[in-house]
């Protein structure tokens, strides 16, 4: 349920759509936009969003309910957004024995200014309406991305690849049925390529090709659209082929049925060829993806295939100091073939570095659930 309020001061038109990322339900393995303001909106606004939380969360535990807010253009992408804000409430941040449950309502207050500043409150209804602290907002990448210098330009190089990566999985899929847009989309990935390569030490030309190369992303998604079938049929090979490959030799018999049986049920649904039931194919898919890292991750070899290849990428790492620290303990942990503490110091890596998309969390299960 969304509760708006416009104010009728000084306004001005909102630049931006903005949303917050939330799960479809409780039980969902996807997540989908809950609308603040839309372009061209009447400034300053005021609202509120009633949630549930996903997650529990006990005072002074690890953890936290997140509520990230993204500047929308692909509203059917949550990955192809900008995250601008991300406000954390963590256990430290509860007073002491509250419990928050999964399923138990949450207000996310929200007001945007003339100028388009956001500020955010947290209720808790059924905690007597207790207002949480909200110190722990991130601008994911607004302070963090440098784009001078060798490391500007491997970050744009590698959004480039990321593009020029979904390009060929939708070339494959789609092959010449999406017509003269997938040549296009290619001429304009190797257009960036090069325009990079003569733009070494211009910081600011480097940042407008990352921004392309986002708009290229956004565009092959719109051509995506058109052809799902065609593409749920390819991630569909890969994900089996990787699970093939990694983990079917590992797993618990009882999990390759699972696997089995979801793959068998997403073929099913893309042979039918209705586009109602998409949706339920990708459920799968994203099913099958969770077993696939479950399995993987309790492999040594993966997981320190994982730290090699973060160990390469020091441009990622926004903290040096931290990243220097991140490797000697890895290095550490080999060296005594602790593989659950790699594993774990992995985990704080993958946590730890920029996005090549919107935020690092852009992917995972939103910790709030639409309410």
């Amino acid at each position: 349920k969304i509760t708006r309020l416009v104010a009728t001061t000084t306004s001005a038109p909102a630049a931006q759509s903005l949303a917050v990322k939330v799960r479809r339900a409780a039980d969902a393995e996807d997540n989908i936009f809950v609308p603040l303001v839309n372009k061209g909106d009447v400034l300053p606004a005021s609202g509120q969003l009633q949630l549930k939380s996903g997650a529990m969360l006990k005072a002074g535990m690890a953890g936290y309910i997140g509520f990230e807010v993204f500047q929308v253009e692909v509203p059917d992408r949550v990955d192809l957004n900008l995250c601008i804000g991300l406000l954390r409430i963590e256990g430290a941040d509860l007073p002491p024995d509250l419990v928050i449950r999964i399923g138990d309502p949450i207000i996310f207050g929200w007001h945007m200014s003339a100028g388009g500043v956001l500020r955010a409150s947290v209720t808790l209804p059924e905690s007597n309406n207790l207002v949480l602290p909200t110190k722990h907002f991130y601008a994911p990448q607004a302070a963090e991305i440098s784009y001078n210098g060798e490391e500007g330009h491997a970050f744009t190089q590698a959004i480039l690849a990321r593009a020029q990566e979904e390009w060929g999985d939708l070339a494959a899929a789609v092959g010449p049925n999406a017509g003269p847009d997938l040549a296009l989309l290619k001429a304009r990935i190797e257009e960036q390529n090069e325009i990079l390569e003569e733009s070494r030490g211009d910081a600011e030309a480097v940042r407008r090709i990352s921004e392309e190369a986002r708009f290229i992303r956004q565009e092959a998604a719109r051509i995506e659209a058109k052809h799902q079938s065609a593409v749920l049929q390819r991630r569909l090979g890969k994900v089996v082929a990787a699970y093939n490959r990694i983990g079917r030799g590992r797993a618990e018999e009882s999990d390759n049925k699972i696997f089995d049986d979801l793959s068998m049920r997403a073929q099913k649904i893309i042979d039918s060829q209705h586009e109602s039931t998409h949706a339920a194919a990708r459920l799968c898919l994203s099913q099958m993806r969770r077993l696939f890292l479950s399995v993987a991750w309790g492999n040594p070899a993966y997981v320190e295939a994982w730290f090699d290849r973060l160990a390469k990428d020091s441009w990622l790492y926004a903290d040096k100091a931290a990243f220097a620290a991140m490797l000697a303990e890895g290095a550490a942990l080999r060296e005594k073939s602790d593989h659950d503490g790699l594993r774990t110091l992995v985990e704080k890596m993958l946590e730890a570095r920029l996005s090549l998309g919107a935020s690092d969390t852009v992917n995972d299960l939103a910790t709030v659930v639409r309410g």
